[in-house]
């Protein structure tokens, strides 16, 4: 039995991030089941877990290459299967709710007869379901067989035909809302990051709606495309020249119509290159609500934006991740059999997309202080009269006018001076006449008193 750590694991590669606060999240409680690892719900996972292999082979039926504890298809909205689709190799977590009817038969979950074979671990939760599960008359939800455990986790209710290897369960109410709803902003962050990036390659379309791409050698290799129906040979792709570095390739179809994306892999069946290369290939759909996935071979992992779209997958087989913020939609609305989604994970590195730095905080502006008041001058005593009066001198006006004291009462004829402002409390500007005028009076006393002694005197001798 594969033991399934319960909590975050370090990704082999460290994409951008996606959400404003970091995500720490913990495995809701289901008694005796292993739970998928959730890896910060981070989308496009790698492989995940303890027993991953050292590199993948192109789909087979041969012996387990290994278990991948990630996360293979995840919807944000609600995931369908009809008559055409015949397996999802890998984990599926859905956030809605989930129906298989495909009529008459088998639909196959978590293994597939032809895949990676790199399937979950044995004794883990292959399928998650926040709302209910329904599997219609006549369908047999095949989890984890032949040979492998698989779990089921419902948020709701279960109904319908499931088979599963002993011991495996199906567990309902289970909280699946809180351990992975924060994917599903994920995804839409992460998809807008993306589309964010400016393109480094060149697409080419003719007038048959058949692309070309050529890449400029860069290591993340972007292309735009804006056609609303899309078809391209990815084996042409795969051949074009300045793509033999490339680390990642990001193909983003930023059309907010309802897009059909046609790929046809290589002629002559998937080889060994398109399956190196699928792992480092995103198509990223950020703007249409409306997506259909068609072709023989979609050569790497998905990405849907929107969480009000539904995104159909027609294509024979999808080799790569598929994260959809939106509706799920398996073989549907197609007439063709058979179709598959093979779990390969994402390898590449990823860009890193820049926060939006929080906005500064304008300071609030220093209170101008209410000026100091001035307090009222002294009042000048009122001079004596002088014999020449002094003309005021012209006060020197100062910028910044406060409150002005009352001039001091001046001698007529003297000139009163204009009111001075002032940042600080002055003197008055007038002159200091009055300390002299008493000075004066007394020198003319004291003559006077002299003169009238003498003047005693010298009648005082005439007398004798």
């Amino acid at each position: 039995m594969h033991a399934v750590p319960t909590g975050n694991r370090t990704r082999a590669w460290r994409g951008p991030l996606v959400a404003a606060t970091a995500i720490g999240l913990a495995i809701g409680t289901t008694s005796m089941v292993s739970a998928v690892m959730v890896d910060d719900n981070t989308p496009l996972d790698p492989c995940l877990g303890d027993e991953c292999p050292g590199s993948y082979s192109p789909p087979h039926n041969g012996a387990y290459l290994g278990f991948d504890d990630g996360v293979s298809i995840f919807a944000g909205g609600d995931f369908s299967i009809g008559q055409a689709a015949a397996e999802a190799e890998g984990n599926v977590v859905v956030l809605g709710d989930a129906t298989f009817d495909k009529g008459q038969g088998v639909y196959n979950l978590g293994t597939a007869g032809v895949g990676s074979r790199v399937p979950p671990p044995n004794n883990s939760t292959m399928l998650t379901v926040g709302g209910d599960l329904t599997v219609a008359q006549g369908t047999d939800l095949h989890v984890g067989q032949p040979d492998l455990v698989g779990n089921v986790n419902v948020g709701g209710t279960a109904s319908g035909t499931i088979t599963q290897v002993a011991p495996g369960t199906v567990t309902e109410s289970v909280d699946v809302a809180s351990v992975w709803a924060a994917r599903r902003a994920n995804v839409t962050a992460l998809s807008q990051c993306l589309a964010a990036q400016a393109p480094t390659g060149t697409v080419q379309e003719d007038d048959g709606g058949t692309v070309t791409f050529t890449g400029s050698g860069a290591q993340i290799e972007v292309f735009e495309v804006t056609a609303e129906s899309v078809t391209a040979d990815w084996g042409a792709v795969l051949a074009a020249e300045n793509l033999a570095g490339t680390e990642t390739v990001i193909v983003n179809v930023t059309s907010s119509n309802p897009v059909d994306f046609q790929l046809n892999g290589t002629v002559g069946g998937v080889d060994q290159a398109e399956i190196n290369a699928s792992q480092r290939i995103v198509f990223n759909f950020p703007q249409s609500t409306d997506v259909t996935l068609s072709g023989s071979v979609i050569p790497g992992s998905v990405l849907v934006g929107q969480e009000a779209s539904t995104t159909h997958i027609n294509a024979n087989q999808l080799n790569g991740r598929t994260e959809v913020a939106g509706s799920l939609e398996h073989g549907l609305t197609t007439t063709n059999t058979g179709l598959e989604v093979h779990a390969y994970p994402f390898t590449g590195p990823l860009p890193s997309c820049d926060e939006t730095p929080s906005p500064t905080t304008t300071p609030s502006p220093t209170t101008t202080p209410s000026p100091t008041t001035t307090p009222s001058p002294t009042t000048t005593p009122s001079p004596t009269t002088t014999p020449s009066p002094t003309t005021t001198p012209s006060p020197t006006t100062t910028p910044s006018p406060t409150t002005t004291p009352s001039p001091s009462t001046t001698p007529s004829p003297s000139a009163s001076p204009s009111e001075t402002p002032s940042p600080e409390p002055t003197q008055s500007t007038l002159p200091a006449t009055g300390a002299d005028a008493d000075q004066s009076a007394l020198m003319v006393l004291v003559a006077g008193t002299l003169l009238a002694l003498g003047l005693s005197a010298l009648v005082v001798a005439r007398r004798r």
